[in-house]
């Protein structure tokens, strides 16, 4: 078996955990401008028992989960620009929303040339096309989806990511809360 000196990186982080904490607490003990800095800062990260806290991600008793939203997202290789350029110019035409203020209003051109401009050399907020609010109107999607978001995000050279934010009708919303209470 290969050997990835994980123990010694382990001891390591011990020791210069050990000596931070000792460091800290040296800091809080001497007197000087800083000294009640020093004093909090023990304090908030060695003695309050928030941040040695056991991960629980479980719901608190008597709560529900209430799901209002879901997030979902796709990898769309490069070479399928075309289809995904498609795909956007469907939405554009017929599924765009026109409830919100605040939403994009870019054209068809506008979006397909960000997309194909897309690098994995710039930089990670710049990599994001926002293509606007869009929902289902005369559709039988319209009684369980409010509406929906479209962002296409650069991943790397090969793959773009096709990101959903999708917003739950409030009539599906207390179905599922009803399931959810049972």
């Amino acid at each position: 078996m290969k050997y990835y000196g994980i123990d010694s990186k382990i001891k390591k982080e011990e020791l210069l955990y050990f000596y931070a904490k000792n460091r800290t607490k040296m800091l809080s003990l001497l007197p000087g401008k800083r000294n009640a800095f020093w004093k909090d800062n023990y304090q908030m990260i060695y003695e309050d028992e928030y941040f040695d806290r056991p991960d629980d991600n479980s719901i608190p008793e008597n709560e529900t989960y209430q799901l209002y939203s879901l997030v979902v997202a796709d990898l769309i290789r490069r070479e399928d620009i075309g289809r995904l350029q498609k795909g956007i110019r469907y939405l554009l035409k017929r599924r765009r929303s026109n409830r919100f203020l605040a939403a994009p209003h870019e054209g068809l051109d506008e979006i397909c040339k960000k997309i194909e401009k897309m690098d994995a050399s710039l930089l990670s907020w710049y990599n994001t096309v926002d293509c606007g609010i869009f929902e289902f109107k005369n559709h039988p999607l319209e009684k369980s989806i409010d509406y929906f978001t479209v962002k296409i995000s650069n991943v790397n050279s090969g793959y773009l990511s096709l990101i959903f934010n999708i917003h739950i009708s409030k009539k599906k919303q207390e179905e599922l809360l009803q399931l959810i209470s049972c």
